[in-house]
């Protein structure tokens, strides 16, 4: 991660700099926003952008909450112009279910070839590889707190579906080189309300939303040969989704009002999803780039994700 220092050098020098509106979660009671010179910029971000990190705020008056700004819930949000500059691309957006520590994501680094949609395919099939061990460190969260056999045996199942999606993206870009080492971190048992927070975050809302992306992905792709590949995983990434909204639910009923508490809190932070590619135009490749991602994912919150987060919560 660039430190804070060097962000604010490079927007001052113009490098990847670029102008475009921030917010923050404020209470939903809040009649008035901070001022500019009050709002610190580690606590702003774009919703569903994950490549760009709010360096400034800029001069301007005060702005009023507004309600909606996160996509999810309908939480109060304070949203100002800010100066942004992009970090590494997609450094911390989610890709169907990521293996997090310390808050940051953990994959492998291949090697990656200069065709972009290669390059482009290998990183997706980092990121699946990756997520055989977030389900790996799910099992082990859902042993500790007593959940159901059947829940944990879809995990397991859900754990090997990844590893196939790894193999046929793998396949589809044309490497043979492996995918190299998987960072690991120690699994440090986390309580119930944890679990369930991060389940919410990573498993209803980003495996939902990436299910929907590759849904979309599978329906752009022309080749009969691709188009028949990401069907068949979008088709498990759906199932993975509903799973996590079953252990959701569980939860919930399970864990009482420390875990309903955490879980709304989950809602309301924006979500950072990444582009299946980072420059538009290959949708035909199966590939959505950063514009056909944002329209996707701005259907789904209005479709899909806002109606089932209040229908959860109001069950």
């Amino acid at each position: 991660m660039r430190s804070p220092f060097l962000l604010t050098l490079l927007a001052a020098i113009g490098c990847d700099r670029e102008e475009a509106v921030a917010c923050m979660s404020v209470e939903d009671t809040a009649a008035t926003c901070p001022s500019a010179e009050e709002v610190d910029p580690e606590a702003l971000s774009a919703p569903w952008d994950c490549d760009n990190t709010v360096v400034s705020v800029l001069e301007q008056e005060t702005p009023s909450p507004e309600t909606g700004v996160f996509q999810v819930a309908d939480a109060a949000g304070c949203c100002y112009d800010t100066i942004q500059v992009d970090r590494t691309p997609n450094s911390e957006c989610m890709v169907g279910r990521p293996l997090t520590a310390a808050g940051r994501t953990l994959a492998p680094s291949p090697h990656l070839p200069a065709d972009p949609v290669a390059a482009a395919r290998i990183r997706i099939a980092a990121l699946e590889h990756a997520s055989v061990g977030a389900f790996a460190a799910l099992t082990l969260d859902l042993l500790q707190h007593g959940a159901p056999p059947r829940l944990l045996a879809d995990v397991q199942r859900a754990s090997r579906d990844e590893l196939r999606h790894a193999a046929s993206w793998l396949k589809l870009s044309g490497q043979r080189r492996p995918l190299g080492p998987m960072p690991m971190s120690s699994h440090a048992p986390r309580s119930l309300a944890e679990v369930a927070a991060q389940a919410a975050r990573e498993g209803c809302l980003g495996e939902t939303a990436s299910a929907i992306l590759m849904r979309a992905a599978a329906d752009a792709a022309t080749d009969a040969k691709v188009k028949a590949v990401l069907s068949r995983v979008a088709t498990d990434e759906e199932r993975h989704a509903l799973l996590s909204w079953r252990i959701v639910a569980w939860a919930l009923r399970t864990g009482g009002a420390e875990v309903r508490a955490a879980v709304a809190a989950a809602w309301q932070a924006p979500l950072h999803m990444g582009a299946m590619i980072e420059e538009d135009g290959f949708e035909a490749a199966g590939l959505l780039g950063p514009t056909a991602t944002a329209r996707v994912l701005a259907q789904a919150s209005v479709e899909v994700l806002r109606p089932a987060a209040r229908a959860l919560m109001a069950a």
